[in-house]
């Protein structure tokens, strides 16, 4: 039995899940190629889960490291006018932090948190932010 994973607002059920992200296909795909795993049967749960797990989670942890991440720290660093260093010394960030009000690891009275710290990192990294926009969009309703 097949389970699908589609993109929609809609209600899950044994045969099916929406998701959000689009381009879920592509990692897997990047994924199942890298490791080599053989999809061909339509089913590669044959092999242990946790060595599906394993083989996943060091595929991804690659990619992120070695691409996303390091582009992702660079976009950071530029938008707030720091090095990729200082955005990893924690108390820089944690003054910065509390200076652009995006919110704090340990809140502080009057801080922004939760969805208003992440709306705030939103307008001042000019991104957007799944659950922020989900946010909006309950409002609306």
């Amino acid at each position: 039995q097949f389970f699908t994973l589609a993109i929609g607002d809609f209600v899950g059920d044994a045969n099916r899940v929406a998701i959000t992200y689009e381009d879920l296909y592509k990692d897997v795909k990047r994924i199942v190629d890298t490791n080599n795993i053989d999809v061909s049967s339509g089913s590669v749960l044959d092999e242990d889960m946790d060595t599906l797990r394993q083989m996943f989670e060091t595929s991804l942890m690659k990619y992120d490291r070695s691409m996303k991440v390091d582009k992702a720290k660079e976009y950071v660093a530029k938008k707030l006018g720091l090095s990729t260093l200082d955005i990893a010394d924690e108390h820089v960030m944690r003054d910065l932090r509390e200076e652009l009000k995006i919110g704090v690891v340990t809140g502080l009275p009057g801080s922004p948190r939760g969805i208003a710290a992440k709306m705030n990192i939103e307008k001042l990294l000019d991104i957007k932010i799944n659950s922020c926009e989900k946010f909006r969009q309950s409002l609306k309703n």
